[in-house]
């Protein structure tokens, strides 16, 4: 920061000769003071570039301003006409543009600028370039460039310093801003600023008290904001110029800012003391970017509009940074939050053809589409060949349309496995499972010919729950079908076309997602369509909170097989996680866990980091379609876990197995030869194959190795349930009881105490704002970890030909995790359950 002091002061001073002008060759700051009640660091965001870059990265939204002053006592010295002047100002994030319009008695000129600027909210630079329309030469005026700094190192104190320069001429000026603000976070600005002008070939070493008010201006003041959008500004000039005039002494004005949400009046005007003269008005209007305004309670606006939401397509957690426009959970929340919010909107209508989801993502948007209706907004949703997963989801609307061509093939569930003990024995591969609980079957697709009691009594346990929760919402949101009727739907027939579902209830309409517009003006001839993009949530201003980045909460994302490098990359994870805890502006962390387990060192990495931590800030679990074995070791720790009625959790158990060599390295004609130090030592030993590295254990487990295998596989077992019974507050016993590996629906989870609340992500984070002490509905910045990839080489690929590199990629992963880990005991579900969790 000093380096920055020191570069500031450097500039400042900038001493050097100058080349002789007659009169300035830009616009100084304090000419169109008419048009800015109050400096650019003490008022909002000031003239939106024009006269400082730096304060564009405060700007929050798109505004455009339109300025009209004019003198009231008539010309001062015949320099202006009756016509008074122009100003046109709009800015953006990062950009500003700005005309000011002077009409003279003899000549016409306007000054234009472009700025940019750029930084955070404690630091700013920014840039401008202005040029000079109608008569330049007339004027004397030449092109010219700026370069601003704002400095906002708390909430009570904002720094700036702009500096514009002529381009064809010699001359320059710098102006000095600062800012106090008393009280944090609330918008009384007390304030002083300076300008020095310099020309005629001067430089700062003839300054003297002679001459120094020549060239040195400055005023004072105060900018308060009594009430939300009121804003009333008093400002006391020395030496101003006003309206194009020098005036020796004091000069005071007042003004009034009105704010009315998305569009705001205000006006000032101005009066020499010692004369009484020099008067003038300014009136300006502004209109785009929401502000404060006491009058959103008051406001109306018709509802009769419907949105537009397509989701087709696949749905993860996080996009890469270039070359993705993927479909978020957390962007598909947040936007439909926004339609529940927008009072124009009355209605939805949503794309479910071709969406891609996994039960629990589907019923965590499905949940959020209910809140549209209960916020009375119509939902109208589309589907053209679906499931009973997919017509669930789709039974939540209003309306549900179906093309003409489409079916619904409601079968039911099923989860099976694939057994591969006699493949195995056929490539004289040797297999050992090495289990101690009733339903803790990862291994066993390996060692088995078909299911173990324990792993079909809960995976029946499971799809029954599922196929409960999926009829029962049924018949809940259609109304008009009840759960009897919805059974039979799924057990009478293999599929329905669209003409049979409409004649009994189960949709509303035949039509097509193409022909919506069509379709919104049979169901309601009064609305509206809307483009999607229409839906985004308008940002919030932030001009009244000085310093810092904003406050809000985490979500953290531990996503794939617990491994140390791979899947949740538990050595980088823990660090995202201590990096949300030290950061004073997140107030509080969501985990979102989809997960099957896998390696109980990655697991305890992260379940440490949230025990030792959570007493700092609230840490909730949101867990996925997957948050079993190490998935749930993941999530014990939290203050609550959320899971959906759909998510697979539990599985508190471990398990192991060891694979090797049973003749195979004979039918390929390998042989192997070793000597060993050790009793152990060979124990694991493999040959391999001379190409792709891959190979087998060269002997099975002794005796004595399977005992201490199994020793080890009991010891992390009873550690495990230790650990969650601590974090869910249990007695171990208890835990015990509904452990031993097996798993469990959410809903399940709910009611025997593994889980504390059925939602998804949203309700997560709902939660976790308000043990942060946000209001609710307040809008606040959500930090999401571990920061996205740039770019995925195997999704570009994936597209370009349409063969799913990622997934193979996944696949060959999982292979190396497994082979990598053989025979060490693990928290982990079998295979068949990977497919279903989020992957990115």
């Amino acid at each position: 920061m000093n380096k920055i002091l020191l570069f500031s002061l450097i500039c400042f001073m900038n001493i050097g000769v100058f080349a002789q002008t007659k009169a300035p060759s830009f616009l100084r700051f304090y000419e169109y003071s008419d048009m800015m009640q109050a400096p650019d660091g003490a008022l909002k965001f000031g003239t939106y570039g024009f006269s400082s870059p730096s304060i564009l990265n405060y700007l929050h939204d798109g505004d455009l301003q339109l300025s009209y002053s004019r003198l009231l006592d008539g010309n001062v010295n015949g320099k202006y006409s009756d016509y008074g002047r122009y100003g046109v100002f709009y800015g953006s994030p990062g950009f500003g543009f700005g005309a000011i319009n002077t009409n003279f008695s003899n000549y016409n000129v306007t000054d234009y600028r472009y700025s940019l600027g750029f930084g955070n909210k404690t630091f700013g630079l920014g840039f401008g370039y202005g040029f000079v329309g109608g008569d330049k030469s007339l004027a004397g005026r030449s092109n010219s460039w700026q370069w601003s700094m704002l400095y906002r190192p708390s909430q009570h104190l904002s720094f700036s310093l702009d500096q514009t320069r002529s381009i064809d001429f010699d001359d320059y000026e710098t102006v000095g801003q600062v800012a106090i603000r008393p009280i944090p976070e609330y918008p009384l600005a007390l304030f002083a600023d300076g300008a020095l002008y310099m020309g005629h070939d001067e430089n700062l070493r003839d300054l003297n008290s002679n001459n120094i008010k020549e060239h040195l201006r400055f005023s004072y003041g105060v900018s308060w904001e009594a009430l939300d959008g009121v804003r009333l500004n008093g400002r006391m000039f020395s030496n101003p110029i006003i309206m194009g005039t020098e005036i020796k002494g004091d000069y005071f004005s007042v003004g009034l800012d009105l704010s009315l949400g998305t569009s705001g009046v205000s006006i000032a005007t101005g009066n020499n003391p010692n004369t009484g003269g020099n008067n003038y008005a300014s009136f300006s209007y502004r209109s785009g970017a929401i502000d404060r305004t006491i009058f959103d309670d008051f406001s109306f606006v018709p509802k009769m509009f419907y949105a537009t939401f397509d989701l087709s397509g696949s749905i993860k957690y996080q996009r890469n940074i270039f070359f993705d426009n993927s479909k978020t959970l957390l962007g598909i929340l947040e936007k439909l939050d926004n339609i529940k919010n927008n009072d124009a909107i009355k209605g939805i209508m949503i794309n479910a053809v071709g969406m891609q989801a996994n039960p629990s993502i589907a019923w965590e948007i499905r949940e959020k589409i209910k809140e549209i209706k209960e916020a009375n907004k119509k939902v109208v949703i589309f589907i053209e060949r679906t499931d009973l997963e997919g017509y669930h989801f789709a039974s939540v609307a209003d309306k549900i349309i179906i093309d003409e061509m489409g079916t619904v093939t409601p079968s039911g569930y099923i989860l099976g496995s694939s057994y591969y003990k006699n493949m195995l024995a056929k490539l004289n591969i040797g297999y050992e499972e090495l289990r101690l609980y009733k339903y803790k079957s990862a291994a066993e697709s390996f060692a088995r010919e078909g299911f173990s009691e324990g792993n079909k009594e809960q995976l029946q346990a499971l799809i029954d729950s599922w196929y409960d929760t999926s009829i029962s919402e049924i018949a809940e949101s259609r109304k008009k079908v009840s759960k009897e009727q919805v059974d039979s739907l799924v057990n009478n027939k293999l599929f329905y076309f669209a003409n049979e579902l409409k004649e009994n209830d189960f949709v509303d309409k035949i039509g097509r997602w193409t022909d919506r517009e069509d379709i919104l003006e049979s169901i309601d001839a009064k609305a509206f369509l809307l483009p999607g993009i229409v839906i985004n949530e308008r940002p919030e201003p932030m001009d009244d909170k000085w310093g810092g980045n904003s406050d809000g909460i985490a979500v953290i994302y531990a996503i794939g097989v617990c491994s140390m490098e791979g899947g949740i990359n538990a050595r980088k994870l823990v660090e995202d996680v201590k990096k949300a805890v030290k950061n004073d502006n997140i107030k509080a962390i969501v985990l979102r866990v989809d997960s099957p387990g896998g390696d109980a060192l990655a697991s305890e990495y992260i379940a440490k980091v949230i025990r030792d931590n959570k007493d700092k800030k609230p840490i909730i679990v949101s867990q996925g379609m997957l948050a079993a074995s190490g998935g749930y070791w993941l999530s014990m720790d939290a203050d609550k876990i959320f899971a959906s009625p759909k998510t697979i959790t539990g599985s508190i158990g471990v398990i192991s197995a060891y694979i090797y060599d049973k003749g195979a390295a004979s039918e390929l004609g390998i042989t192997t030869d070793k000597v060993q130090v050790g009793k152990y030592a060979d124990l694991g030993y493999t040959w391999r194959d001379p190409f792709i590295g891959l190979g087998l254990p060269t002997r099975n487990l002794t005796t004595d190795e399977r005992g201490q295998w199994e020793g080890t596989i009991s010891t992390m077992y009873d550690e495990f349930i230790t650990k969650v019974a601590a974090g869910r507050d249990k007695e171990k016993d208890a835990i015990h009881e509904i452990a031993q590996g097996r798993v469990w629906t959410g809903a399940d989870g709910f009611k025997n105490g593994l889980v504390d609340k059925i939602g998804g992500l949203d309700h997560a984070i709902k939660l976790a704002r308000k043990e942060a002490g946000f209001d609710e509905g307040e809008l606040k910045k959500i930090y999401e970890y571990p920061t996205a990839k740039s770019f995925d080489i195997a999704s570009l690929f994936s597209g370009v030909i349409g063969f799913n590199f990622t997934k193979t990629k996944e696949k060959i992963d999982l292979f190396k995790f497994s082979v990598n880990n053989n025979g060490l005991p693990m928290p982990l579900l079998p295979i068949d359950f990977w497919d279903y969790y989020v992957t990115e």
